[in-house]
């Protein structure tokens, strides 16, 4: 599951990454704060993954929904693709991967 880790430390740079981009532009601290706190939950689901791969699956995957949620709400207000709709696309992504790697994984589990 070593993919899987990588992509949610990406996910995790990525997302630390608008959040300072967002503290620097626009001094927005509420920004920096939420992108903290979910790039600690992606490298969480990057370590987990290692430990036991279901369940750090798991929760980038729940990761990546909370993302998606709010970029979707802000991109529905805003209209804007950056930053809201390049955040949405990006956590999108990462849930697919995360959907395909969590159902290969619950395949090989129940043998079919």
């Amino acid at each position: 599951m070593l993919v899987m880790q990588i992509v949610y430390v990406l996910y995790a740079v990525a997302l630390l990454g608008g959040g300072v981009m967002g503290f620097v532009r626009a001094g927005s601290t509420p920004s920096l704060i939420g992108s903290s706190v979910f790039a600690a939950m992606a490298v969480a689901a990057a370590v987990q993954t290692g430990r036991n791969p279901t369940t750090g699956i798991g929760l980038g995957l729940a990761t990546s929904v909370l993302v998606a949620g709010f970029f979707l709400y802000r991109f529905l207000n805003s209209g804007k693709f950056m930053p809201a709709g390049a955040a949405l696309t990006m956590s999108l992504i990462v849930l697919i991967v995360s959907l395909v790697a969590l159902a290969g994984r619950l395949r090989a589990a129940g043998g079919g």
